[in-house]
Parts: C-alpha cells; sequence; structure tokens
C-alpha cells in the first residue's frame, strides 16, 4: 500500500513494470498529476 498523505492506492509488484492506465489510476487515487512525480 502506498500512503500520500490521508490518501491511499494499492501497488502490484514493484519489480514490475506499470502499465501507462495503472500509473494514471494511481496518481488519481493519490490526488496527483504526473507533473508532481
Amino acid at each position: 500500500m502506498l500512503k500520500f498523505g490521508d490518501r491511499r492506492t494499492v501497488l502490484r509488484n514493484p519489480s514490475d513494470e506499470l502499465k501507462t492506465g495503472t500509473l494514471h489510476a494511481m496518481l488519481k487515487q493519490l490526488g496527483l498529476k504526473e507533473e508532481d512525480i
């Protein structure tokens, strides 16, 4: 689980490469934009 403030998202196996859609969904759940990382 990845926490950012009071928001959180579930991270799959961190050694696997993330697909773009998965990354965008995780950022949305955390309230972040791609430019923020």
